[in-house]
């Protein structure tokens, strides 16, 4: 048996047009759906009776790349973003400020696209121009190798670490951004996992339990009949 991975608009044309061959559809409303002419809607039931809905697939499906073909450009994730007067721009809550010159200068409250490419690189470009930047990133990460190197911030960095671990939803990154998890060098590397807190003991040390003390003891104080011993 032979599985066809067609599109969401390559299942709509195959239902539609089924629908034409068992009479449900006139051929002028088909065309309407789909959006095609009457002789395009004649040549796709002669595929379709011929292929079967392979006949329906798209054809370039599968061959190789023309010279002209850039697929470092087809698979890039691209956003429009708006530059301020002061040439900075926001993205996936992280803060660019484009470096001055003779493009960038002319940039102020126009809009700018910025580029994510699958080997994790950002650019972010303006007709044909890569503008320069510098990033500042409002959502900085305290992990466990800072804490370790800076042994003596490590009382200061520690409940840091803690309160990020717990921090809300909105201070996260995007839910819309492209998956990154194969992208070691991208600008956004995930947290760590935190670890399991005790919510409890944020803010301060953990109380000791001092030692049990004697009968004779409770007696001197005054406070032996309040105790129950088990």
């Amino acid at each position: 048996m032979t599985v066809l991975a067609m599109s969401q608009g390559e299942l709509s044309r195959f239902d539609t047009l089924m629908r034409v061959e068992r009479g449900e559809l006139r051929i002028e409303d088909a065309a309407t759906l789909l959006g095609l002419k009457r002789r395009q809607i004649f040549r796709l039931l002669g595929r379709l009776r011929e292929d079967g809905a392979a006949g329906l697939m798209s054809r370039k499906r599968g061959r190789p790349l023309a010279p002209h073909d850039d697929l470092r450009s087809i698979m890039v994730w691209r956003e429009q973003r708006t530059v301020t007067a002061a040439l900075t721009l926001h993205y996936n809550k992280a803060m660019f400020i484009l470096e001055p010159n003779d493009v960038s200068l002319d940039l102020a409250l126009k809009r700018v696209t910025v580029c994510e490419y699958p080997d994790g690189r950002l650019e972010i470009e303006h007709e044909g121009h890569v503008l320069p930047y510098r990033q500042f990133d409002k959502m900085r990460q305290v992990n466990q190798p800072a804490i370790v190197e800076n042994k003596h911030l490590d009382a200061a960095l520690l409940p840091a670490r803690q309160m990020q671990a717990i921090m809300p939803h909105h201070r996260k990154r995007n839910n819309d951004a492209p998956a990154r998890r194969d992208q070691p060098m991208h600008l956004f590397p995930e947290p760590e996992p935190p670890p399991k807190i005790d919510r409890r003991t944020l803010g301060g040390s953990k109380l000791k339990r001092s030692p049990r003390l004697s009968d004779e003891t409770l007696r001197e104080r005054g406070t032996l009949r309040f105790v129950q011993r088990t």
